[in-house]
């Protein structure tokens, strides 16, 4: 039953992965997912590349596992998650997985996840294909999140900073917060006395002391109660049970929740641990435009594009 939960647990973040190599080709018939040891891919059955964590897989490609090495797979043409031994080498046809050698044994249905995760790739397009050049306009004007969800563990509002000489104010509900200005890209400020549910928030800009913007619209922002939290932590806790120290799996439940600075910080972590894992960066740049940080998408837009 335990292994179950853990399994269902991640149904919910494996739809987030997406890769900016995949951009160009049909839709994947296989996600490698938990990979340990010595597990390889190879596009044309001649050139072997490893599989340092996760990797889209297309048709007539090929995996094999060593003596050591061994993995998962979401397939999505039989809906199964599966197990891969080791010393199991197989190739992947139109109609799913052919075995060469080896063993791979079911583990769980995938449920409607398969179907899911292919819709993904039409967002992945969008995202992979932005211009670098794509600038806002050149006036005192400030974006925010459209929906935030925050809470007691998660407490950061963000936005970017348009200037070092301007100060900010946050109104949230009956709230007023105000906020100094900095030097640094990106505005972080931690709300303190939220109430659980759902208020209107906006971002006012300030120039000596005077409010010189205020946003047509506002915003929405959720603070999770103590309930929903502790629903979070468990699912945090079957993550880690699955796969500990998996910052991108973690970063994967946090943007399915809603929580989307957690979540860009805890993508941040794992791209400067991993700093050549361009496979992830593009859901990076997904939330960092949810949260309207124009400098820092186009930062890891360059990355993207000078690799």
């Amino acid at each position: 039953m335990k292994k179950n939960i853990k399994i269902l647990a991640m149904l919910g973040v494996i739809t987030f992965f997406f890769t900016a190599e995949a951009v160009s080709q049909d839709t994947p018939v296989v996600m490698v997912i938990e990979a340990k040891g010595s597990v390889f891919y190879s596009p044309d059955g001649q050139t072997w590349k490893k599989i340092h964590r996760n990797k889209f897989l297309f048709e007539n490609w090929r995996v094999k596992t060593s003596s050591s090495g061994t993995c998962m797979l979401l397939n999505t043409r039989t809906e199964m998650f599966e197990s891969v031994g080791t010393s199991t080498e197989f190739e992947i046809s139109s109609k799913g997985i052919k075995i060469i050698r080896g063993t791979i044994s079911p583990l769980k249905p995938a449920g409607d996840i398969a179907g899911y995760l292919k819709r993904k790739f039409t967002d992945v397009q969008k995202i992979t294909g932005i211009s670098r050049y794509d600038r806002i306009l050149d006036r005192v004007m400030l974006l925010t999140a459209e929906d935030i969800i925050l809470s007691d563990d998660y407490p950061e509002l963000v936005w970017e900073n348009i200037g070092a000489k301007y100060d900010y104010q946050l109104v949230s509900g009956e709230k007023i917060f105000k906020v100094p200005g900095s030097e640094d890209d990106i505005i972080r400020f931690r709300l303190t006395g939220m109430e659980p549910g759902i208020c209107q928030y906006a971002v006012q800009v300030l120039f000596n002391g005077e409010i010189i913007y205020t946003p047509h619209k506002k915003n929405s922002l959720t603070w999770l109660s103590h309930a929903e939290t502790a629903e979070l932590n468990k699912e945090k806790q079957d993550i880690l049970k699955i796969a500990p120290g998996s910052g991108f799996l973690m970063g994967c439940l946090l943007d399915k929740r809603g929580l989307k600075v957690a979540a860009m910080d805890q993508f941040r972590r794992f791209l400067s641990e991993n700093p050549n894992d361009d496979e992830t960066r593009p859901f990076l740049i997904k939330i960092l435009r949810e949260l309207k940080l124009e400098k820092a998408e186009q930062a890891e837009i360059e990355r993207l594009h000078t690799r």
